[in-house]
């Protein structure tokens, strides 16, 4: 079968916005904090944002893809939360921040918890990298 990848390189939101971020400054890819305060203070970066839906629909994603991983520095709840899960579906999602209410809203359109991936600190600790989901499907 043919499978293909889009890389879309846009900040995801929950809605249509500006977004105000920092970048990392650690010499890695990704940022330090996003915040929905208007502005930009001290370094920070403002961009508009679209919703996972807008940015799916205008690249014409299918309806049932592969995988998902989506790692939106502690907004994954407010990405999904109003996601039209019957529109579209992943057969597999990997999510670093999972709380209570987004485990609850992924459930309900049919996603199971799988696995959680560590890891290893070198003072032996683990530190949680992801969740992953399968949807039952």
């Amino acid at each position: 079968r043919e499978r293909n990848c889009s890389v879309v390189h846009t900040l995801i939101s929950s809605r249509a916005a500006n977004v105000t971020y920092t970048e990392n400054k650690l010499g890695k890819q990704g940022f330090n904090h996003i915040s929905s305060r208007r502005g930009a203070a001290g370094g920070a970066n403002v961009h508009s944002a679209l919703p996972l839906e807008a940015v799916l629909r205008a690249n014409g994603a299918p309806a049932v893809m592969e995988y998902l991983s989506l790692d939106v520095e502690n907004h994954e709840r407010a990405v999904l939360e109003h996601f039209p899960f019957g529109s579209y579906r992943w057969h597999a999602l990997s999510i670093e921040t999972v709380e209570p209410a987004l485990a609850a809203t992924l459930t309900r359109h049919g996603y199971v918890h799988a696995l959680d991936v560590y890891h290893p600190l070198p003072d032996g600790r683990r530190k949680l990298l992801d969740h992953f989901y399968l949807h039952e499907a």
